[in-house]
This record gives C-alpha cells, sequence and structure tokens, in this order.
C-alpha cells in the first residue's frame, strides 16, 4: 500500500508541472545546483558536497558563459561507530539541524559583454519526522553585480537609409550607470522521503522530494538607462525529484521534473534516467571503491533536449549534459545548444552499507 501511495505522490506531482506555466541564470543538471534552485536543498540528503558547475551556451551567437562554486555542509553530520578498526556500525546522531550553504556565480553574455557576479548565503533546518520522512525550510541572501558595455552594442538608430550600420550614428540611449549593485532574498520549503537498503544487494531503496521557493522577495531595480525602472519579478518553482532501486538487481530509475515561472516568463524540464552500480564499495573497509554510470535525458518545453551522463567513484562524481537547441532560435544556432559539466565531492560515501542503529530524532 505505501509503494502505491508513493507512486500517486509521483503522478500527480507530474500533472502539476504539465498544467503549470520560468528567467534567471540557470543549469540543466538544476539537481546538482541546489542552491539556486530551493535553499531548503542546501545540504538535504548531504553531510559534505562541494559543486564546480560550467556551462557554455549558444556559443556561435556569443551566448551565455556561466560558472559556479557551491559549498554545503550540515553543522551536527552523522558520526561513524568504528569496531575494531573496520567501520561496522552506523549511528544516526541527531538527524535534524541546521545547514549552511554558500556559492559563488560568474555569467557573462553576448556583445555587449553583459557580466553577473553573484555571491550567496543560505540557512536551512532539517527536521525529521520520522525515521524515513524530513521536512526542510531555508533562507538565501546574496549580493550581486551587474555590468555592461554598451559601446560594443548595436542599435536600430544607427543604421542609415540604406540599411547599413553607421557606428558614428548616436544611439539615442542614455546609460546612468554601466554597472549595478544590489541585494537579493529567496526561501523554500522542501519534503523528503528516503528508505534506504535493507541490505546491501537487495537494492530496494526509495527517494523523494517535492519542494516550492520564492526568489526575489525584495524584487530588485535592474535598470542601466535613464528613465527606465525594471524592477525584479519574483520567481516561484516547484521542483520533483525520485530515485527508486529496482528490487535485486544493480540498476535504478530516476525522475525529476521542474517549474518556473518569473513574470511573463515560464520554463518547465522534466527528465528521466538509468543509474547503473558497477561496483559495490568494501562491505566494511571500503578499500574496494564504489563504481556507478547514469544515462539520462530531459526535455525543456519548447526550447531544448538534454541528453546526460554522470560516472560516480566513491566520493566523486562527474557529469556532463549537453542542450540540443530546438527552439526558434535553431536556424541561428543551426542546433548548437549548450555543453554542460559539473564535478561533484560528497560525503558520506553513497555505495557504503552499513548496519544502522539506535536512531536519534532530538
Amino acid at each position: 500500500m505505501r509503494e502505491k501511495n508513493y507512486i500517486a505522490i509521483l503522478v500527480f506531482t507530474t500533472m502539476l508541472f504539465i498544467s503549470a506555466k520560468a528567467q534567471d541564470s540557470h543549469f540543466s543538471q538544476y539537481d546538482h545546483s541546489p542552491l539556486n534552485i530551493n535553499p531548503a536543498l542546501t545540504a538535504v540528503d548531504k553531510n559534505l558536497h562541494v559543486v564546480l558547475h560550467h556551462k557554455d551556451q549558444w556559443k556561435s551567437l556569443n551566448g551565455y558563459r556561466t560558472d559556479e562554486l557551491s559549498f554545503e555542509m550540515r553543522f551536527d553530520p552523522t558520526s561513524w561507530i568504528k569496531i575494531k578498526n573496520r567501520t561496522a556500525l552506523y549511528k544516526k546522531k541527531k538527524q535534524k539541524g541546521f545547514a549552511l550553504g554558500i556559492s559563488l556565480l560568474g555569467d557573462k553574455a553576448g556583445d555587449g559583454n553583459m557580466q553577473k557576479l553573484c555571491a550567496t548565503f543560505s540557512l536551512a533546518y532539517h527536521m525529521m519526522l520520522d525515521p524515513n520522512n524530513r521536512i526542510s525550510a531555508g533562507f538565501l541572501t546574496s549580493a550581486k553585480q551587474r555590468s555592461i558595455s554598451p559601446n560594443n552594442l548595436r542599435y536600430n538608430s544607427q543604421y542609415n537609409y540604406l540599411g547599413a550600420y553607421d557606428p558614428t550614428m548616436q544611439s539615442g540611449e542614455i546609460y546612468k550607470s554601466n554597472s549595478l549593485s544590489y541585494s537579493d532574498y529567496s526561501a523554500g520549503v522542501c519534503y523528503s522521503f528516503g528508505e534506504e537498503n535493507k541490505y546491501m544487494e537487495s537494492n530496494d531503496n526509495k527517494s523523494f522530494k517535492l519542494g516550492v521557493a520564492f526568489d526575489h522577495l525584495s524584487r530588485p531595480e535592474q535598470a542601466y538607462i535613464t528613465d527606465i525602472h525594471s524592477k525584479s519579478y519574483m520567481k516561484y518553482t516547484l521542483h520533483a525529484q525520485t530515485l527508486l532501486g529496482i528490487k535485486n538487481s544493480s540498476i535504478s530509475v530516476g525522475a525529476s521534473a521542474i517549474s518556473m515561472i518569473q513574470g511573463p516568463q515560464n520554463e518547465i524540464t522534466m527528465g528521466m534516467l538509468l543509474k547503473y552500480r558497477m561496483k559495490e564499495e568494501s562491505k566494511y573497509t571500503g578499500i574496494k571503491k564504489g563504481m556507478a554510470i547514469s544515462l539520462g535525458c530531459s526535455y525543456r518545453f519548447r526550447d531544448a533536449l538534454i541528453p546526460y551522463m554522470q560516472f560516480e567513484l566513491a566520493r566523486y562524481a562527474i557529469g556532463i549534459s549537453y542542450d540540443v537547441n530546438l527552439s526558434g532560435l535553431q536556424k541561428a544556432t543551426t542546433g548548437r545548444g549548450g555543453l554542460e559539466v559539473t564535478l561533484r565531492f560528497f560525503n558520506p560515501v553513497p555505495f557504503l552499507f552499513q548496519k544502522k542503529v539506535k536512531a536519534s530524532f532530538s
């Protein structure tokens, strides 16, 4: 009965995404950029998580290049109990508590050399309802700086009567500043469900996340030109992710979806993946390193098809995806979208099977 209810939740969530009608810097591998999605995801399922993220989109059009370095950790991580110098028992200690996240993001785009630098700090609180269910809430504050080089831009008023571009003609635009600095705020909540393997070979684990986030709560002003006022639209994000192990096999099936609405812009992305566990970690010592490979594909509605591959080795992972452009911009880009790469380090090791004892929720 519980598995039927779990599947029903996933189907209902998928219907919500399809019926929803989102524009900030963002990644196609959004589940590896949690601080950009929802501050409640800060260290939600890792004691320590470090991610280096790179995306190069529409390179043929001098498009976007986005880079991010993020760091997440729990204040009171799970402790290990060692017996006879072997990690034999695993005790959960104070699973409820605070977590923090820090990220640095740089974004550069277009002939106008439009750049954004962003430093964020997030704080989340995770509360265990029982051994498998958790509610999380988070708040994020950020300092942002934007700049532009208007001398590199072309305007309609700079084309003469023959239709030729004349850089000596005045654009008619008056810039009050080429640089903007401001602060911004986000908040969100997330529900997580996780059921671990009964034993190492069973592969009957289940996990599910469902969250909602609210960005640009202060609606900061973003205008370079005199006499124009442009406040940021608030952004609303709904996201879900699941991973189900196929019992007594080395394969797991995952699905994820995200819907973002920001003013007149909206974005919906949905995807699936297959994860194959190639090698188990040593049962007690961890000397033999666990390995897994994941293959998947996402679809961003009316925009791009995104094939994806990830390789995991012990505490490390590398993910590679490519946006194949399917929108009206396809003629200009000849289908060339965006290469995206993630490098990750996390703890604890996801492959190491441990026996749990005396879980504490206080």
